[in-house]
């Protein structure tokens, strides 16, 4: 599983796994199952040429990757497949303030790259098809929402329940996506996994 840096992890941890390996694309836990995408990277995934950008946009807070941003930037449009972000595009919805949430640099990014497919997360909730010039983007939920936040005082997820839309499939034939909405999702959890036991049975 390949992901891009969102804005709660430890960033420098994640950057010096990079330094160490010297390569684009490096595990993060010891079966190897999970792969961290540095900022800025174009990974062939399925035959597909993937680019990778983490962070959000937020002033005063964090911003995008300015080396990885200008980067993508420089190329020539259609040159990737696929965009994957954590942030989105500007415009893509509003929080509960009503301001309107999205990434300006993102939206400019989209446009110059012109990638057919953009993918994104950070905001919890399904958003798209959306379409940018040539560009159909799509933002994913939350894969596993808290059991109780501060805006809620009632429990929201007390069972630890994976959320419809938190996982798309794209076939890479047609380029169709799709929101993977299946009741039986709901039934997997991961309160009880032990990773020692899992490790001691791996070979």
């Amino acid at each position: 599983m390949l992901f891009v840096s969102g804005n709660h992890e430890d960033h420098e941890w994640l950057s010096s796994l990079h330094q160490e390996a010297a390569t684009e694309v490096v595990p993060v836990d010891p079966l190897g199952a999970y792969r961290h995408v540095a900022c800025g990277s174009v990974v062939e995934v399925a035959g597909q040429r993937v680019a990778f950008l983490g962070m959000i946009e937020a002033p005063g807070k964090m911003d995008l990757d300015e080396n990885a941003y200008s980067r993508l930037m420089a190329m020539e449009p259609g040159a990737v497949d696929i965009l994957v972000t954590h942030d989105g595009p500007y415009g893509m919805s509003r929080d509960r303030h009503g301001n309107t949430q999205g990434s300006r640099k993102l939206t400019r990014l989209i446009e110059s790259l012109q990638p057919r497919l953009h993918l994104s997360g950070h905001y919890h909730h399904p958003n798209g098809p959306r379409s940018h010039g040539p560009t159909t983007s799509y933002a994913l939920a939350q894969l596993v929402q808290p059991k109780i936040t501060r805006w809620d005082p009632d429990p929201i997820n007390p069972a630890q329940q994976v959320a419809p839309g938190s996982i798309g499939l794209l076939d890479t034939e047609t380029d169709d996506f799709e929101y993977i909405q299946d009741t039986w999702l709901a039934d997997i959890k991961g309160d009880h996994l032990d990773l020692a036991d899992l490790l001691s049975t791996t070979t």
